[in-house]
């Protein structure tokens, strides 16, 4: 095989002559004149070297002679034939002994053909993941070359693609490549979005971080996109262009000039839409830090409760001191019985926890699990209520469902902690609910004597007064009723907060706002 235009050299090959007699031979040589073109004989270092060897030449055919007033010896090339590879890419010629003869046909001679085909020039290059601060290879990328004949190539574990066997044309080249997320694409993007958004870190224009946002696909980058990203990474429809693959460039073209010399180097750039953090190729989930001797991870956990048949339940997610440790995104499946519960139209509620602020994005739509995507610009800081999980109690009296946290995933790694499943049984309902809690400032210090007052959907109100603690409580209220509760304190403002009462009873914390 040789490239088009290129100089062609076929070398004659013998066995071994030595103790043979020979110092002659004669033969006929024929080739494909429209695929090669005959320029001559080259006699250095071969067995014909110092022999007169005479050539007659017409397209196509060679009528050839050779003598020495020596005998050969050894083995190996008699003669090489020289040509120019004239013909398109994809041509070929067999190259064919019509006869041979060495003297006068003593030693007798079995001729074995050869062939010969023009072929192109190869594209090759490399495919790197360009969010990323270190090279990272993309493999399972495939390329594809179009033109007469298409032929395509997939990158190997290091990146690299050959395309070879091009036809007798010019080429466009196109990288694609599906799948391969890798877990990848989190709620963790759509929170760095969002600080990118309102200024806290913003991307550097024109860089992985920036090019991998875009999933809506104006040309800028909002929090829509942070909700797209949100979407896929909660496994709903209509995610824009999170977790497909796009690539720098899209496509390169190739001229005729080009196939037939081939190229090299010609490289690619891949970007994993919605990966802003870039941590693809990486590890996904990064070693949680070591613990010191002594300490517990950070605990998240849904508690045991009972709630009253036909109501809607809200369960607290505590979590321990989230101050100090970035955490910016959380996302989990969680699985229930379906026949016990069935999620409230309110799913995920982040009112009044230290989640207050952030995006929920939830998937209910699987039987007996949800998923849901939690996000903010800025870090957690403290303990307590995570998030609410509110659903509507379906179970017959004396039933029960597990609360399993199948994943929980905080950040996309880097955070230590661990998970506790919860549990909700179903009881008879109550007419005699309560709502009790603390008065507290805003560094949680008991406001003592503080005035609470609760307002029912009638408009009747009552009062208590908040102990030296803070503690106050009513009582003889009615589930499934909806009550207003404001506080009045000479040094403090509180918030009024409306609440809903869907258990016998309810914890509540009155926090002052200055």
């Amino acid at each position: 095989t040789a490239l088009q235009a290129a100089p062609v050299v076929v070398p004659i090959s013998t066995d071994s002559l030595t103790g043979r007699g020979v110092s002659s031979y004669d033969f006929t040589f024929t080739y494909n004149a429209s695929t090669l073109t005959y320029t001559g004989i080259d006699q250095t270092g071969t067995l014909s070297s110092g022999m007169v060897v005479t050539v007659s030449s017409t397209p196509g055919v060679l009528v050839i002679s050779g003598f020495s007033n020596t005998v050969l010896a050894g083995s190996g090339t008699l003669l090489k034939l020289n040509f120019t590879a004239s013909g398109p890419i994809g041509s070929s010629s067999t190259l064919n002994f019509t006869n041979f003869m060495f003297n006068e046909g003593v030693p007798c001679v079995i001729t074995t053909n050869g062939n010969f085909s023009i072929i192109s020039g190869t594209i090759e290059g490399t495919v790197t993941y360009l969010n990323s601060l270190a090279t990272r290879f993309v493999p399972g990328t495939l390329l594809t070359a179009t033109g007469a004949v298409t032929v395509t190539d997939t990158t190997d574990v290091n990146g690299e693609y050959d395309l070879i066997g091009l036809g007798n044309s010019a080429y466009t080249v196109t990288p694609s490549k599906t799948g391969d997320v890798q877990s990848a694409v989190t709620g963790t993007d759509s929170a760095r979005i969002a600080q990118h958004v309102v200024g806290i870190s913003p991307f550097n224009p024109g860089g992985g971080a920036f090019k991998s946002a875009d999933v809506s696909g104006t040309g800028g980058i909002t929090s829509f996109d942070a909700a797209l990203i949100a979407r896929y990474a909660a496994n709903l429809p209509n995610s824009g262009s999170s977790g497909t693959w796009r690539f720098e460039p899209v496509s390169r073209p190739y001229t005729l000039a080009q196939v037939q010399s081939g190229i090299s180097g010609q490289d690619y750039a891949a970007i994993l839409m919605g990966d802003v953090t870039g941590n693809w190729g990486g590890s996904v989930n990064p070693t949680r830090p070591a613990l010191a001797e002594g300490e517990r991870p950070m605990r998240v956990s849904a508690p045991s409760i009972s709630a009253p048949v036909g109501t809607e339940v809200s369960i607290p997610v505590e979590i321990q001191d989230t101050t100090g440790k970035e955490i910016i995104s959380y996302e989990f499946d969680l699985t229930f019985d379906p026949t016990v519960l069935e999620p409230a139209a309110n799913t995920a509620d982040l009112a009044g926890t230290i989640s207050e602020g952030y995006s929920a994005t939830v998937n209910s739509t699987e039987s007996g699990r949800i998923r849901v995507v939690v996000f903010g610009a800025n870090p957690l800081a403290g303990n307590g209520q995570l998030l609410k999980l509110k659903f509507n109690v379906i179970g017959g009296v004396g039933s029960e469902s597990t609360l399993v946290w199948e994943t929980f995933d905080i950040n996309e790694g880097g955070v230590n902690f661990e998970v506790m499943n919860g549990r909700v049984a179903v009881r008879e309902a109550s007419n005699d609910a309560g709502i009790a809690g603390r008065v507290l400032n805003a560094i949680g210090q008991p406001v003592s004597g503080a005035i609470v007052t609760l307002v029912d959907m009638n408009g009747q109100t009552r009062t208590a007064r908040a102990s030296s603690l803070g503690n106050f409580r009513f009582a003889e209220l009615t589930v499934g009723q909806t009550y207003t509760i404001s506080v009045s304190a000479k040094r403090y403002t509180f918030a009024s907060q409306t609440i809903s009462v869907t258990d016998d009873a309810v914890n509540l914390d009155l926090i002052a706002e200055q």
